[in-house]
C-alpha cells in the first residue's frame, strides 16, 4: 500500500491500480481491505469519459472515420476492430493482420488500410469486409491522403524498421494502380490537407516534403530527431513531428521556421494529432499521458491521465470536443478535449470552516494531497493529507506551518489547533503536538477480526466513532 500514494501523485494510475489489485482477496479469503483501500481505488480511476476493451494484446494504433461514426483499432493480437461510436457495436475486420502498427481510412470512408511489423500492408473494402490488396514489403506503415484515395505505404527490412532506407510508394486505391515511389526516404508519412504534398520522416534527423504530382523535393526540414509521427495542421500552416526523445517539433510551412520543441513529456512521444480547427494539438506518450497544447502559443493546456501503460496513438473526433486514445494497457479511451485548466471538476465533498466563511471543495485533490480536510475550532488552521503525510495550513497566509510525516488521514485539529489527530494505514489513532513533532498518544483501533473501515472524532475531541467494514 505504501507505493499507491506516490504513484497517484506521479500520475501513474496503472501502477496504483496494480498495487491495489494485489490486495484483493482470493475466493474464500477474508477481505481485509479498509477505508484507505477504497479511497485510493476511487482516486486511481481516470477522468476518461469511456474505456473500451476487446483486444487481447496492446492497442497500437487507431483512426476515426471521416464521418466520425466509426473507430478503427489495430493491435498486436493480430486483429483490426471497428467500433460504432453511437451504439458501441464492435465488428472484427481481421484476426490475421499481424502486429498492426498503423490504420487509416480513405477520405470517402470506402477503404481501410493497415500496416504491420510482420508482413505487408493490407487494404480492405469496408462495404464488403473483403481484403482487396496486399502490398509488397515488411515493416509496413500506411497513411491516406485527406482528399482522394491515394495511399502512402512505407516498407523496409527488419534492420531498417524506421530508418532512412525504407521505401514509400503511393497507390491509387480506386484504380488499384501504383503511383510514385520514393526510395530510401523514410517510414513516417503524412499528406498535406490539400493532398499535394507528402511529408516523409525517418531516423536521420530530417523530414522531406515531396510534390505528389511531379515527384520533386519541395523542402527539407532538419533537426527533427528520430521521427515517430508526423501531422499537418488542417489549415495547412504547420507541420508537427514527434520524436523518440519525447520532443514535439513545430514548423511554420510558409517560412520554414522551426519553433523551440515543446517539452513536458518525460518519455517518447508516439503520436500527435491536431484538432479540426487547428488550435489544439494532442500528443500520446510513453509516460502514460496525453498532452494537450495550444498551437498558437505552444503552451501546455493540460494533461489527460488514466491509461495504465504507454499511450501509443491519439486522434480527435470531427466535433473537436472529444478525442480517443489507444494504449498498450489494452484499452481504448474516450476523453473530453477540454483542457484541465478549462474543465472544473465537481467536488466529491464540500467542507465549511467553523466560521462558514471558507469552503474547501474536495474532489481529486491537487497540491494538497489525499484525505479529508479538517479545521481547528477557531477556523484559523486546516489539516489535510499531502505527499509526505498530513500538512497543517495557516488559512490566512495559505502557508504550510508543519507536517507530520507518514500519516494517512487527518481526523481533527483540537485544543485551539495545537493538537492534531491522525489515523494511519495500520488503523492506529494518534494524537500529536504537531509544533513539537511529538506523539502524545497512540491507540490501536483494529483489535477485532474485522478491520476499521472508517473513523471520525467528535468536534470536541472527546468521542471517537469507528465503523468496521461489516457495519459494526
Amino acid at each position: 500500500m505504501n507505493s499507491v500514494q506516490p504513484a497517484l501523485e506521479d500520475g501513474d494510475y496503472g501502477l496504483a491500480r496494480r498495487a491495489l489489485e494485489a490486495h484483493r482477496p482470493a475466493p474464500g479469503q477474508e477481505d481485509l481491505r479498509g477505508f484507505e483501500w477504497r479511497y485510493f481505488w476511487k482516486l486511481s480511476q481516470d477522468d476518461s469519459l469511456e474505456s473500451w476493451r476487446g483486444h487481447s494484446n496492446f492497442v497500437s494504433y487507431l483512426a476515426v472515420s471521416p464521418d466520425g461514426k466509426t473507430l478503427a483499432s489495430g493491435s498486436f493480437d493480430g486483429s483490426i476492430r471497428l467500433r460504432d461510436l453511437a451504439s458501441g457495436r464492435v465488428t472484427t475486420l481481421s484476426v490475421n493482420a499481424g502486429n498492426v502498427n498503423s490504420v487509416a481510412f480513405s477520405p470517402d470512408g470506402r477503404f481501410l488500410a493497415a500496416g504491420n511489423y510482420t508482413g505487408p500492408a493490407q487494404l480492405w473494402e469496408l462495404a464488403s469486409g473483403r481484403m482487396i490488396s496486399l502490398f509488397d514489403g515488411e515493416w509496413s506503415r500506411v497513411s491516406f491522403s485527406p482528399v482522394q484515395a491515394l495511399l502512402a505505404v512505407s516498407s523496409g527490412g527488419v534492420t531498417v524498421s524506421g530508418g532512412v532506407t525504407a521505401t514509400v510508394s503511393v497507390w491509387d486505391c480506386t484504380r488499384q494502380e501504383p503511383g510514385r515511389t520514393f526510395p530510401e526516404s523514410g517510414s513516417r508519412t503524412a499528406f498535406s490537407p490539400d493532398g499535394k504534398i507528402l511529408a516523409i520522416g525517418s531516423l536521420d534527423d530530417a523530414i522531406k516534403l515531396w510534390d505528389i504530382a511531379t515527384g520533386q523535393l519541395r523542402q527539407t526540414l532538419t533537426n527533427s530527431g528520430s521521427i515517430t509521427s508526423l501531422a499537418f495542421s488542417p489549415d495547412g500552416q504547420r507541420l508537427v513531428a514527434s520524436n523518440e526523445k519525447g520532443e514535439v517539433q513545430f514548423w511554420d510551412l510558409a517560412t520554414g521556421h522551426q519553433s523551440t520543441p515543446l517539452s513536458g513529456h518525460t518519455a517518447k512521444v508516439w503520436s500527435a494529432a491536431f484538432s479540426p480547427d487547428s488550435q489544439t494539438l494532442a500528443t500520446a506518450s510513453s509516460d502514460q499521458t496525453i498532452g494537450l497544447w495550444d498551437v498558437v502559443s505552444q503552451r501546455s493546456k493540460g494533461r489527460l491521465k488514466g491509461h495504465g501503460r504507454e499511450v501509443l496513438s491519439v486522434a480527435f473526433l470531427p466535433d473537436g470536443k472529444r478525442l480517443v486514445s489507444a494504449s498498450n494497457d489494452g484499452t481504448l479511451r474516450l476523453w473530453s478535449a477540454e483542457s484541465k485548466e478549462e474543465t472544473k471538476r465537481i467536488a466529491d465533498d464540500l467542507v465549511l470552516s467553523p466560521s462558514q466563511d471558507i469552503m474547501v471543495l474536495q474532489g481529486r485533490p491537487q497540491g494538497m494531497g489525499f484525505g479529508v480536510f479538517v479545521f481547528s475550532e477557531d477556523g484559523l488552521r486546516m489539516a489535510a493529507a499531502g505527499g509526505d503525510g498530513v500538512n497543517i495550513w495557516d488559512l490566512a497566509t495559505k502557508q504550510v506551518l508543519g507536517t507530520i510525516t507518514n500519516e494517512f488521514r487527518a481526523l481533527a485539529l483540537t485544543d485551539s489547533g495545537r493538537t492534531l489527530v491522525t489515523i494511519d494505514t495500520n488503523y492506529n489513532l494518534r494524537f500529536w503536538d504537531w509544533e513539537k513533532q511529538l506523539l502524545r498518544t497512540n491507540f490501536v483501533l483494529s483489535t477485532t477480526d474485522e478491520p476499521i473501515g472508517t473513523a471520525q472524532l467528535s468536534p470536541g475531541g472527546k468521542v471517537l466513532a469507528t465503523a468496521t467494514r461489516g457495519g459494526r
